[in-house]
C-alpha cells in the first residue's frame, strides 16, 4: 500500500510542495513530496503533467499525446523532481510505448471526453504506483458536490508569463458536479492551468491514504485568471471559471488490458 503524503496548498493560487510537506493557479510549490507526479516532456521543455500508477506506467491526458508529439517514443520522455521555472529540463526516463484511449472524443461531450492516455516506461522507476480510488461507496463520497480534492501538477500558475511555469504545484479543489466520466470542479480561487493536463487529483479514502481519482482535462477559463472566458467574443463572462477532470478509474480496466501491466483493481 502506498501512501502519498503531501499538505493541502492551491496551482491558481497554489503553493509549493516540499519533501514530505507541502505552486498550480495560486497554489503551493512541491520540492519531492510527490515522487509519483512527474512531467511529460519534448525537446526539453515540459508541456504536460501526469501520474506514476506502477513503476513503468504513467498516467496523463489523451490531448497531450497529439501528432504533433509522433514518434511519441522518439519525441517523449519522462521527468520525475520538483521542476524547473520556464519548464526546460533533462527527462530521465524513456518512453517504450505511449497509447490514447480509443474512447477519447467518441462518447457524448455531455459525458466527458474520455481523455487519458498512458506511457509504459522502458525501465522501471523506483517508486510503487498510486492507488486508484475504487469501490462504490469510495468513489460516491469523493464525487459528493463540495468534497475537497487535491490537485498537482507543472503547469503555468497565473495569466502572466511572469507568474510562473514548470515547477511542482499543489492546489486544493471543490467538486462542483460529475458525470459517469467526469467530475468538473470549481474556479475562481484555485484552479488548473496549461501546463497541468494530464495531472492528477487526488482524494483521501476511508484508509486515510491518497488515491487517484481523476486526470487534468480542460478548463473554461483558458487565460488561467480563474475566470470563465467566452472565446467567441473574446470576453470574460464575469463567472467563475470550472474545470474538468476524466476519472481515471473508469480507464483502469482498459490501461491494464492494453499496457500489459495488470493493476490492482483491473
Amino acid at each position: 500500500k502506498s501512501e502519498v503524503s503531501f499538505n493541502s496548498g492551491k496551482v491558481f493560487n497554489g503553493v509549493p510542495v516540499h519533501n514530505s510537506n507541502g505552486p498550480i493557479y495560486k497554489g503551493k510549490g512541491i520540492s519531492e513530496g510527490a515522487p509519483h507526479v512527474v512531467a511529460l516532456v519534448s525537446e526539453g521543455k515540459i508541456f504536460c503533467s501526469g501520474v506514476l500508477v506502477h513503476p513503468r506506467l504513467v498516467l496523463s491526458a489523451a490531448h497531450c499525446l497529439e501528432d504533433g508529439k509522433k514518434p511519441f517514443e522518439e519525441k517523449i520522455k519522462v521527468y520525475t523532481g520538483p521542476g524547473k521555472e520556464d519548464g526546460y529540463v533533462t527527462a530521465q526516463h524513456k518512453v517504450e510505448k505511449a497509447v490514447v484511449n480509443p474512447l477519447y472524443r467518441s462518447i457524448s461531450f455531455s459525458i466527458g471526453l474520455v481523455d487519458v492516455a498512458y506511457l509504459r516506461l522502458e525501465k522501471p522507476l523506483p517508486f510503487n504506483g498510486t492507488p486508484f480510488l475504487l469501490g462504490p461507496k469510495s468513489i460516491r463520497k469523493a464525487l459528493k458536490k463540495g468534497q475537497k480534492s487535491l490537485l498537482i501538477g507543472y503547469g503555468r500558475r497565473g495569466k502572466e508569463r511572469e507568474d510562473g511555469f514548470g515547477l511542482k504545484y499543489q492546489a486544493e479543489l471543490t467538486v462542483k458536479s460529475h458525470t459517469t466520466n467526469e467530475v468538473t470542479m470549481e474556479g475562481g480561487k484555485t484552479d488548473s492551468c496549461p501546463g497541468d493536463s494530464g495531472g492528477p487529483v487526488f482524494t483521501k479514502g476511508d484508509d486515510g491514504t491518497w488515491k487517484l481519482m481523476a486526470l487534468v482535462s480542460r478548463g473554461n477559463g483558458p487565460h488561467c485568471n480563474g475566470k470563465e472566458y467566452n472565446a467567441g467574443d473574446d470576453t470574460y463572462t464575469g463567472k467563475d471559471s470550472e474545470t474538468y477532470y476524466s476519472l481515471a478509474f473508469e480507464s483502469l480496466c482498459w490501461v491494464s488490458k492494453d499496457s500489459g501491466i495488470v493493476l490492482p483493481g483491473a
